[in-house]
């Protein structure tokens, strides 16, 4: 999702411009480029409304973020080591337990996996 929104920025940046200078050209093709433009923010704008409204976030659809985290898990802003510190209170004791017993599984499905292959 952070492509799109990126995109959609970029073009309501760039679009209003390209569009005055191909108005100078052709008229309808400023035009064009204008509609092209507010089309792409509102389809975007409508997908995310549909997806908020239905409750589905990247996670649910396969997406994710940067670092596998959905978009809109804060989380993903605040270094593992500073969970138990600066934000032990916000809940980072128990996100860092919760990391570190996915570490656990994941250690474990490993060592399953590397059996059953050995």
């Amino acid at each position: 999702m952070r492509r799109v929104t990126a995109v959609v920025l970029v073009s309501l940046l760039i679009g209003p411009i390209v569009a005055s200078v191909l108005w100078n050209l052709d008229e309808r093709l400023g035009i064009a480029i204008a509609g092209a433009t507010l089309a792409l923010v509102v389809l975007v704008l409508l997908g995310r409304l549909r997806a908020v409204v239905s409750g589905r976030t990247d996670a649910d659809r396969g997406g994710s973020g940067d670092d596998g985290e959905g978009e809109g898990d804060g989380w993903s802003l605040v270094p593992d080591w500073q969970y138990e510190g600066r934000f032990a209170e916000a809940g980072g004791i128990t996100r860092s337990e919760q990391e570190q017993a996915i570490r656990e599984i994941d250690e474990q499905a490993r060592h399953e996996s590397d059996r059953e292959q050995g």
